[in-house]
């Protein structure tokens, strides 16, 4: 298992608790040593993707507990499922038709996103959502000026889970 340890030298606080230092001049060199070390282990990661390559995870990569991103979101699950969608109704021209199918451990508030295995008729367009736990709809929206009825086909949805 690959650990990274980032160590740096920060102004030590006590000279600001003795006053040899502005509260202003002392959070600027903090703020400048902790950009200044990111910005060196950025330019030390470019260097390993440039001699190495992108590097590629064989198997499976597990992160306990969750995948922080940006500075407040954390992805908690991310998950994965094949659907049999069938029972379309027909979609009038310029309308829109929807069919919910049941999706275990699914709830208000994850996002997913959805994608017709093999493509989808001409003319239509996608979106999906959650309606209520266990269920993800599939909304399509035929932008043609006659109706279609979309065939039946297996559906990939991708759920995530946010903390």
């Amino acid at each position: 298992m690959a650990r990274l340890e980032l160590s740096f030298a920060l102004t030590p606080i006590e000279e600001l608790l003795e006053g040899r230092l502005s509260p202003d001049r002392y959070w600027r060199d903090v703020s400048s040593s902790i950009t200044y070390y990111f910005q060196r282990l950025s330019a030390r990661t470019d260097e390993l993707v440039e001699k190495f390559g992108d590097q590629r995870i064989e198997g499976s990569l597990t992160i306990s507990d969750f995948l922080k991103v940006g500075t407040q979101t954390k992805l908690t699950a991310m998950r994965s499922v094949s659907v049999l969608v069938s029972g379309w109704p027909q979609i009038p021209a310029q309308g829109q038709g929807e069919v919910v199918v049941p999706v275990s451990g699914v709830v208000v508030g994850d996002s997913v996103t959805a994608s017709p295995e093999g493509g989808l008729e001409n003319g239509l367009m996608w979106n999906a959502y959650i309606p209520s736990n266990g269920n993800v709809a599939i909304r399509v929206v035929n932008v043609t000026n006659a109706p279609i009825t979309p065939a039946n086909r297996n559906w990939r949805l991708v759920v995530m889970s946010w903390a």
